[in-house]
């Protein structure tokens, strides 16, 4: 059993390696993208394809009902299971093209926008797309192969990047954004296939068992959508596309960490989690160690975003995006958040359990539709954002409670894991807050570089130092520090032999 808990411990930790690799990576491609589209498009450019996207969005999540993860929590699914879920993928991507083509004009009319309807139906395609993919591919994350999930999510995020960046030097509006879109939903599709020989055929022989399972997953997904797009909706309404632009794109800057750290190791977590759902003890410490180890990395880099908003978004983004910068570090907070539950609902999925996922994301909901209304109309997107902050941290207080009666961790546990984190953080924030006055900034472009590597650098080696110096401190003890130690000697080793 020990011999066992140890390799699933392995191919867990080589799992998330490749999947925040890949993620890793696909937010670099992302990120130079971002940064020369910014340079070419406006802000409202941005705006428009985010109202598209928040109308795609709505329509998916109200068909969303977690197929994938059906599979994965069902360790027993045969082939019936896998063509089901296809087939079902298949008619869900049908049925929201229609229903967006439906809606195109209406939409327009409601947001005040003509060329949105055009834009939402051309994004028809994309679900349609998507609808079609390999649903073997599934086995990746289920039998925790997240090398090939690299490669997957790799190169299809390389096919939009080259179509994306090319139609926008070209043509320097909204539709190289709208294009680059649907190429990816294509490329991924396309190596879906190449790249797992499963072929999937029409049956819904196991329609009811997947239901049972996804039903739940499909409630949480609109609660879920609503609870974290809702700000999205109410600046667009009632601020425009050229505000949601700046905001949308402060918003993709902000949540980085969430995005490209810790919802890769979930992915990781969630078959993981399955695994040894029934044996409470090892899925107890198992969550507690993959919590310490998700703040260890995310608090430094979320935190780190909000201290370096401004200087960042005027090397990155330019003058024309400066009204981002605090919006940008509000919802870096709102990141913060994010990396501290990470891997609650995980383990509700993980134990059979999704109606309680459901219920947290309902009352994150509760909190997040009066506290983001009430912001955006008095404080404008700024209000949005704070509102939606202020939403989160009220929603890890309930999450807390109820992972504390699920699985007995007491509060006192996770201390014992995180304390270092914590104060290495706020000694962080404190050197990095020091480091505008100690000199005066200018306005060109290399001075404000130098004053964002200064501000980086000083966080990094403020945190890491006064981290490991606590570690040691309390007698090296077990933990996400000894876990990152060992995976690096196993790194040098391995390198060292090849």
């Amino acid at each position: 059993m020990h011999d066992g808990a140890q390799m699933l411990g392995r191919r867990m930790a080589k799992g998330a390696a490749w999947t925040v690799l890949a993620r890793l990576a696909v937010r670099c491609i992302g990120l130079v993208s971002m940064v020369i589209l910014a340079r070419l498009l406006v802000p409202e450019d941005f705006g428009l394809v985010a109202l598209a996207t928040l109308v795609l969005g709505l329509l998916e999540v109200t068909a969303e009902f977690g197929f994938g993860l059906a599979l994965i929590q069902n360790q027993t699914a045969g082939r019936g299971h896998y063509d089901t879920a296809w087939t079902l993928s298949v008619l869900r991507g049908v049925v929201v093209a229609l229903v967006m083509l439906a809606v195109a004009q209406p939409a327009a009319a409601f947001f005040d926008e003509p060329r949105l309807a055009a834009v939402l139906a051309v994004l028809a395609l994309a679900p349609l797309i998507e609808g079609v993919a390999n649903i073997g591919v599934i086995n990746f994350q289920k039998d925790l192969e997240f090398g090939k999930d690299f490669v997957l999510m790799t190169a299809a995020k390389l096919g939009s990047f080259a179509v994306t960046v090319t139609l926008a030097v070209l043509w320097r509006d909204y539709w190289a954004l709208v294009v680059g879109a649907i190429t990816a939903k294509g490329s991924h599709v396309v190596l879906s296939y190449l790249m797992q020989p499963y072929r999937p055929r029409l049956s819904l022989a196991e329609w009811r068992s997947i239901f049972h399972f996804s039903k739940w997953i499909q409630l949480n997904s609109v609660f879920s959508f609503v609870a974290t797009r809702f700000d999205t909706f109410i600046v667009g309404k009632l601020l425009g596309a050229q505000t949601l632009g700046l905001y949308s794109v402060a918003y993709e800057i902000s949540t980085l960490v969430t995005s490209e750290l810790i919802m890769p190791i979930r992915r990781v977590l969630f078959p993981g989690f399955a695994k040894i759902a029934d044996d409470r003890d090892r899925l107890r410490q198992t969550f507690v160690d993959s919590l310490a180890l998700m703040m260890l990395a995310g608090v430094p880099l979320s935190l780190g975003i909000a201290l370096v908003a401004e200087p960042a978004v005027r090397v990155f983004l330019g003058p024309k995006w400066m009204e981002a910068a605090p919006l940008v570090s509000v919802l870096a907070i709102y990141g913060l958040v994010h990396v501290v539950n990470g891997n609650f609902g995980t383990v509700f999925l993980a134990i059979g359990r999704p109606h309680l996922l459901t219920a947290l994301t309902a009352v994150g909901l509760c909190f997040a539709l009066p506290l983001v209304g009430f912001g955006a109309m008095h404080f404008g997107a700024l209000g949005a954002a704070v509102g939606i902050a202020a939403a989160g941290f009220l929603s890890l207080v309930v999450e807390f409670a109820m992972m504390r009666r699920v699985l007995d961790v007491s509060l006192r546990r996770l201390l014992a894991a995180t304390w270092r984190t914590g104060l290495a953080a706020a000694a962080m924030t404190v050197a990095v807050s020091a480091v505008p006055g100690q000199w005066s900034v200018g306005d060109s472009l290399m001075e404000q570089a130098l004053w964002l590597a200064a501000m980086v650098g000083t966080g990094a080696l403020t945190y890491v130092g006064v981290h490991l110096g606590l570690w040691r401190l309390s007698g090296l003890p077990n933990g996400a520090e000894s876990f990152v130690f060992t995976a690096l000697k196993l790194g040098v080793a391995r390198v060292n032999r090849g």
